[in-house]
Parts: C-alpha cells; sequence; structure tokens
C-alpha cells in the first residue's frame, strides 16, 4: 500500500529517518515486511521496535512516496509515519530558515507534539 505522504528530498528524508530510530530504538535499511513475513526491497526503510514491518520509500518520478503493508497494525504506523512527517518538515523549516539568514536555537517539543524552532536574523 502506498501512502499519500510524498517526500521530494532523499537527503532530508534520510536525516529525518536517523532522527527517529535515535528515538525509537529503530533502524534505517532497504527493505519492509508484510504480515506474512514476505519482504519486499524498497529505496529506503525504517523499522522499529513497535513497527517490525517497516515504512518503506520508493521514488515515483521526483518524489519519493511512503509504502507499507496495509494489513493490520494501524496505530503503530500511524504513530511511526507522524513522527517521520514531523522530523521531515523539521528538517525543511530548519532548511528554509537557514537559507533566509536565521541563526537557529535548540528545537523543543511541546506535549501536543508541537515543535518549537526558536530563530533569530543575524
Amino acid at each position: 500500500m502506498n501512502c499519500k505522504v510524498k517526500f521530494l528530498n532523499l537527503k532530508r528524508l534520510q536525516a529525518s529517518l536517523d532522527l527517529v530510530v535515535k528515538g525509537l530504538n529503530g533502524k534505517v535499511g532497504k527493505e519492509i515486511t508484510d504480515y506474512y513475513g514476505k519482504t519486499q526491497s524498497v529505496d529506503i526503510s525504517i523499522t522499529t521496535t513497535n513497527y517490525r514491518r517497516g515504512i518503506g520509500f520508493v521514488k515515483q518520478g521526483d518524489e519519493y512516496v511512503a509504502k507499507t503493508d496495509a494489513y493490520g497494525a494501524g496505530q503503530q504506523k500511524a504513530d511511526l509515519m507522524r513522527e517521520i512527517i514531523q522530523r521531515y518538515q523539521q528538517a525543511s523549516v530548519t532548511n528554509s530558515l537557514r537559507q533566509q539568514g536565521y541563526m537557529l536555537g535548540k528545537v523543543t517539543e511541546t506535549a501536543a507534539h508541537v515543535l518549537l524552532v526558536p530563530a533569530r536574523r543575524y
């Protein structure tokens, strides 16, 4: 099953996945597993202790599309995907702010999963 979320920058996606695996005791690889244990190759993937089947990303045109097993584990899959999207958005925003001449402070996260990025123009 392909998800509707698309990622444009592979380097930023890789960095986002690296951040997620640090926080969730996971690993970045190149395959995902379905409910029956069959593996499928992808361009880049992430698995965690809570979602061992993983979420993969495959290139479609100029974008990377999320791919995962559609059967079961809906909440774990949704939680992992939300974390990936949040980290990717964080990387995109901080990159954009740096390009505009802002100096960034430490990124923090609120209890409501909102990222705060303190920025000061130099």
